[in-house]
């Protein structure tokens, strides 16, 4: 019940296209192991919609589709693990996710990832849980 709330929340904000954040594709997402393991946070940009999936010993909690329009952050405990096989990002242990419509950052000014998230109005988390995201980018 709750899974089904937070995804009506996230998909209730309005969408503005991501050029107008004024963020660098290199503020907004992390993309290469090295920078996953300096932070233990993974930021992914609002060009591309994102699919979590969030478990804890094996079990499916929910699945949540975060919509072109939006950032994700993810952290966990442990070391994130960019998973070929999985075709995503790995996070585990405590976890937190937060979500936060792009066109709620100004775009006159230059943020660090951290400070976009800061402020997320959407925030999940899990204690001993696993988090798996997939990105997809939308071409139009």
């Amino acid at each position: 019940m709750k899974s089904i709330a937070l995804v009506a929340v996230v998909g209730a904000f309005p969408l503005l296209p991501a050029d107008r954040t004024g963020l660098s594709a290199q503020s907004a997402q992390c993309t290469t192991q090295q920078d996953l393991n300096v932070s233990g946070t993974g930021h992914f940009a609002p060009e591309g919609t994102h699919y979590v999936t969030i478990t804890r010993k094996g079990a499916l909690v929910t699945r949540l589709e975060i919509p072109k329009g939006f950032f994700l952050s993810v952290h966990g405990d442990g070391r994130p693990i960019v998973s070929r096989d999985l075709g995503g990002v790995e996070f585990h242990g405590h976890v937190t996710v937060r979500i936060r419509p792009a066109n709620e950052v100004d775009r006159s000014e230059s943020h660090s990832a951290a400070d976009i998230m800061a402020l997320a109005p959407v925030i999940v988390t899990g204690e001993d849980s696993d988090v798996l995201v997939r990105s997809k980018q939308i071409s139009n």
